[in-house]
């Protein structure tokens, strides 16, 4: 979400259900103030851009630590 795309698109990548990522968003919701959600967006924002300056600073890099393969269904470390 932080690139642009859409929570569908997000959940996609991160493979979760759709429903589960909407479900955690709506709750989310309810329990944090108006003024709470703005600093929960900020720093999963913050987040998302330290990932990718890391992923761009050692892309041969894998996520979980040397001798990790990834595939499209994730690490298996």
């Amino acid at each position: 979400m932080a690139a642009g795309g859409t929570w569908p698109e997000s959940a996609l990548t991160l493979a979760i259900p759709r429903a589960s990522g909407e479900q955690s968003l709506r709750i989310l919701g309810r329990l944090l103030a108006d003024h709470l959600w703005s600093h929960f967006d900020n720093a999963v924002e913050g987040l998302a851009r330290d990932m990718d300056a890391a992923a761009r600073l050692a892309p041969a890099e894998n996520a979980c630590g040397p001798g990790c393969s990834q595939s499209t269904s994730g690490p298996s470390c």
